[in-house]
């Protein structure tokens, strides 16, 4: 395993594949004692506040993950490893919808609710004996920083602004598309089989599983070019989007497949926010900023998806949404988008001049288009 660090890649290894397990395990909704609220509530409301609960164990899960990548992970790896961290969080789906339907057909919805509260405490009890913070075991470094300064120190730093706007602008379109509004879009407004939506987005998580490694070599390549690799993806999401929204009436499969892997190209960019955080910021305040870069992507949304759904109900208040009503209800992305790029623009000035009076001069855009330039012809 040699993108391990030297002489632990077997300890490298188990550390991230059991905190990974626990992830697919939030992932799939079902942590521990919000499951068993979720069984056996008995009332509304206190299914509600278990609910509450799974959706804390998702959220701390997966910037857990990240936070132990940097400590376990030469630099170098940082990127892929947090790409496939992210694709093999997909497994959750899987692990909620096989095992768990077939349980719940056999045996109803108390057994299969606490089955997987079961299956989240016993991962939890794997993480606790196999996930170590540091290599070094025996000497952690602690940080007594109070809350309030980290936080200070967090929301301060022009590096956390520039993950945040990253991840906001880049993962909404794919979350409108794929979490709610991509199938009515697809049967409804476009007029496709249930079966050609639901291939176009399996097309969309297969090229999800190819981008993911792209954008960590791009990374790892062009350390110094990451929002101009931000900004080129939000280009390619403006450009796909415009393609098959921009004329009324069915656009064709091909144009829809381009879409699917273009948005799955900006899920897997979403995650250079991440890596903004990390490089920006001192390692013990990683943590409190990658919530934040986190909150950036869910926060817009979110805010799309609600959007969404209340311009249709203006629209059509009898539900029968025609392609029209989703063309203009979608075009609530352009406002959201443009607030993403503002930020990452914003931001990025503010931490290049930052960097500037730390003596760190990073290369303009014409610098690198020489650069590139030359680098081509030295090549042909």
């Amino acid at each position: 395993m040699p993108f391990t660090f030297e002489g632990r890649p077997a300890a490298a290894m188990r550390v991230w594949l059991a905190a990974v397990a626990i992830y697919i395990i939030a992932i799939a909704g079902r942590t521990s004692f919000g499951v068993v609220g979720v069984a056996a509530a008995p009332t509304y409301p206190i299914a509600i506040g278990a609910r509450v609960l799974v959706g804390l164990g998702d959220a701390t899960a997966f910037v857990s993950v990240i936070r132990l990548i940097p400590a376990w992970f030469p630099t170098r790896r940082i990127p892929l490893m947090t790409q496939l961290t992210a694709i093999l969080g997909q497994l959750g789906p899987i692990v909620s919808a096989v095992p768990f339907l077939a349980i719940l057909g056999r045996f109803g919805w108390v057994a299969a609710f606490a089955s997987l509260a079961a299956t989240g405490i016993l991962t939890a009890l794997l993480g606790y004996l196999a996930i170590v913070d540091t290599p070094d075991e025996h000497q952690q470094s602690v940080h007594h920083d109070r809350v309030g300064a980290i936080l200070s120190s967090v929301t301060r730093h022009p590096g956390t602004w520039l993950g945040f706007f990253t991840h906001f602008a880049l993962l909404f379109s794919p979350n409108v598309f794929l979490i709610l509004w991509g199938m009515p879009l697809l049967t409804v407004g476009q007029g496709y089989s249930a079966a050609t939506a639901a291939a176009l987005i399996s097309v969309n998580s297969i090229a999800g599983i190819a981008a993911g490694p792209a954008v960590a070599a791009m990374l790892v390549r062009h350390p110094w070019q990451r929002a101009l690799v931000v900004l080129g993806i939000i280009v390619a999401l403006i450009i796909a989007w415009s393609a098959v929204l921009a004329v009324d009436g069915q656009r064709p499969v091909w144009l829809w497949t381009l879409l699917v892997i273009v948005l799955a190209i900006g899920g897997a960019g979403s995650s250079i926010g991440f890596d903004f955080a990390r490089t920006s910021l001192p390692p013990h305040h990683y943590g409190t900023a990658s919530g934040l870069v986190n909150m950036g992507g869910f926060i817009s949304s979110i805010t799309a998806i609600m959007l969404v759904g209340v311009i249709l109900d203006a629209l059509a208040p009898d539900k029968n949404f025609s392609a029209t009503d989703f063309r203009i209800a979608l075009l609530v992305m352009v406002p959201i988008m443009a607030i993403g790029v503002t930020g990452i623009l914003i931001s990025r000035h503010k931490l290049r001049a930052r960097l500037a009076t730390e003596g760190i001069l990073p290369l303009s855009v014409p610098q690198i288009v020489r650069r590139v330039m030359r680098s081509w012809r030295e090549g042909s």
